[in-house]
C-alpha cells in the first residue's frame, strides 16, 4: 500500500514516539536517559499529532482531528509540567486551557450528532468514543482550572500532572499502532489477538504504578512491599 508523504510522517513519528516513550518511562526518573528520551517523545509526538490534524482534515475524519488536536494539548502541558515551566509560561499554559475545553465541546456535539443519527454514528463512530474523549477532555479541564485557582501547581501533584499528560498521549500512539492503522505492519495471524493489546495496557499499570508512587511514597515497587512490612 503507497503511503503519502504526510502519512509517512505520521507513521514514522509515531514510532519513534512509541519507542522513546518507553524508554522515558523505564529509565531512571530525572537522569539525562529519561530527559533525552522525553524530549524526542515531545518533538516526535507533536509531529506525528500534527500530520494526523492534517490527514484527518484532507480525509475529513473527525474523530481523528479531535484526537490528534487533544493528544498535542497534553503533550504541551506534560512539558510545561517539568521545572519551573508552568510559572515561567503561565500565559501559554493557560492558553491550552482553550484546546481542552474545545476539544470537549465538539466531542460532545458530535457524541450527540453519532447518537441521533440513524444508523447511530458519525463519520463511522459511535457516540461511546466522543463522549469518551469529551470527559478526558473536561477531566483535564477541570483540573487546569484548579491549577489556576491555586496559583500554579507543586510538589508531587506536579509530578502526578506530568505522570498521566505523558501517559496518555503514550497510550494514544502505542493502541493506534498495535491496535489501530498501524496494526497492518503485524502479520495476519496476530491481527486483533490479546497479543497486541499488551503493549497498551502496559502504559496503562507503568502509569497507575507511578501516580501511587508519587502519592504513597512508602511503597516500595522493586519488591511489590511497604516499608516495615
Amino acid at each position: 500500500m503507497e503511503l503519502s508523504v504526510v502519512s509517512l510522517i505520521h507513521f514514522s513519528s509515531g514510532v519513534i514516539a512509541i519507542l522513546s516513550g518507553f524508554l522515558a518511562m523505564f529509565a531512571r526518573k530525572g537522569k539525562i536517559v529519561h530527559r533525552r528520551s522525553g524530549t524526542v517523545f515531545v518533538v516526535t509526538m507533536l509531529i506525528m499529532a500534527g500530520a494526523g490534524v492534517w490527514l484527518a482534515v484532507e480525509r475529513n475524519v473527525m474523530i481523528s482531528l479531535l484526537v490528534g488536536v487533544l493528544t498535542s494539548y497534553f503533550v504541551l502541558t506534560a512539558w510545561l509540567s517539568v521545572g519551573q515551566r508552568i510559572t515561567q509560561y503561565r500565559w501559554f499554559s493557560h492558553a491550552l486551557s482553550l484546546i481542552a475545553l474545545g476539544v470537549a465541546i465538539a466531542a460532545v456535539y458530535y457524541g450527540v450528532e453519532a447518537k441521533n443519527s440513524a444508523d447511530g454514528k458519525f463519520d463511522g463512530f459511535s457516540s461511546a468514543p466522543y463522549f469518551a474523549f469529551a470527559g478526558v477532555a473536561g477531566f483535564a479541564l477541570l483540573l487546569d482550572l484548579l491549577m489556576m485557582k491555586n496559583g500554579g501547581v507543586k510538589g508531587k501533584h506536579k509530578t502526578a500532572r506530568h505522570l498521566w499528560r505523558m501517559s496518555f498521549p503514550l497510550y494514544i500512539a502505542t493502541t493506534s499502532f498495535f491496535e489501530g492503522p498501524g496494526v497492518i505492519v503485524f502479520p495476519e495471524s496476530i491481527q486483533g489477538s490479546w497479543i497486541l493489546s499488551i503493549p497498551g495496557l502496559l502504559v496503562i499499570i507503568m502509569m497507575i504504578v507511578g501516580l501511587v508512587a508519587v502519592f504513597v511514597p512508602k511503597v516500595r515497587f522493586g519488591n511489590l512491599k511497604r516499608e516495615g512490612v
